[in-house]
């Protein structure tokens, strides 16, 4: 018992070999663009959690020394407490950063798998065109 295919087959004749043909192009070009557009995604972002994983120690470095020096400040001078000011907006700007970087990431995440949805329902489109060429010509 033969099985149908889950599509309807677009191009049934040989008059149809043209735009058959024409299609599969155009769907082998939007591949290759869409692995290289992958690629490039999933080098950005190794890049990505690195700068993230950065961040995140700088954050929690001027954290520590922020607290640090806010503790100096409660005991000592007006100078102490300027540095504990100035120490704390250092702290907040590189918590902002990594706030920054880890969405950076998450977005990166979002476009890599947006790509791999794309690629995957353009080989699928392939291989039927592949099956209808076969019919076509078989």
């Amino acid at each position: 018992m033969a099985t149908l295919p889950a599509y309807s087959q677009k191009y049934k004749t040989e008059a149809d070999t043209i735009k058959l043909n024409e299609e599969f192009t155009s769907v082998s070009n939007d591949i290759a663009a869409l692995k290289s557009e992958l690629t490039t995604a999933q080098n950005n972002l190794s890049d990505y959690q690195s700068k993230a994983n950065s961040a995140l120690e700088e954050a929690k470095s001027s954290a520590e020394i922020s607290s640090e020096k806010a503790s100096k400040a409660s005991d000592g001078s007006v100078k102490d407490a300027r540095r504990a000011k100035k120490q704390a907006k250092k702290a907040y700007k590189r918590a902002k950063d990594s706030e920054t970087a880890n969405k950076d990431v998450v977005r990166e995440q979002k476009k890599i798998t947006k790509l791999s949805k794309k690629l995957n329902k353009k080989e699928k489109r392939l291989l039927q065109l592949q099956e209808m060429r076969i019919s076509i010509s078989g």
